[in-house]
């Protein structure tokens, strides 16, 4: 469990790196949490498996994202780029959509209540860290709307979860 939260870490450390460092390097940190969710998903049911099974999309796509990137800087098409940055972005929805889909049901009004509080704790905060580290920094158009709306969206289906 140690193992599979550290590589989940490194992973979302990668997502929020790419383009700070040598981004072609994160690609293998990238797919093995996409594995490592991908066998979360092999020994759970129901929902809570859709839901790994989702998580582990999100990551491969991060993955097949650089990596399209990365080829695109060896002299491939601009289309490969493009479809790079497609599969880059196409994590905030699969994550999302993972995480929810995991998530229990509030079955009580105080427990929705309580649910509601938390998400949106955990919204005004990260909205707060969204601004100070990707809103202010330079950067282009699409990335800053990906960023501006995935960011919020997987950091509230975290929350949800929670």
């Amino acid at each position: 469990m140690a193992g599979g939260a550290t590589v989940c870490a490194l992973a979302a450390a990668a997502r929020l790196g790419f383009g700070a460092w040598a981004d072609c390097e994160y690609v293998p940190i990238l797919l093995v949490a996409g594995l490592g969710a991908a066998v979360g998903a092999a020994v759970r049911q129901g929902r809570s498996a859709l839901g790994w099974r989702l998580v582990s999309l999100a990551w491969l796509a991060s993955a097949l994202g650089v990596g399209l990137w990365c080829a695109a800087r060896l002299g491939a098409p601009s289309t490969v780029a493009h479809a790079g940055t497609l599969m880059w972005n196409s994590y905030y929805l699969l994550m999302a959509a993972g995480l929810v889909t995991m998530a229990g049901r509030l079955t009580t009004r105080a427990e929705r209540w309580r649910a509601g509080l938390e998400v949106l704790t955990v919204a005004v905060a990260c909205g707060l860290l969204l601004y100070a580290f990707v809103l202010r920094a330079p950067i282009d158009r699409t990335t800053l709307l990906a960023n501006a709306i995935g960011e919020p969206c997987v950091l509230l289906a975290a929350a949800y979860v929670l």
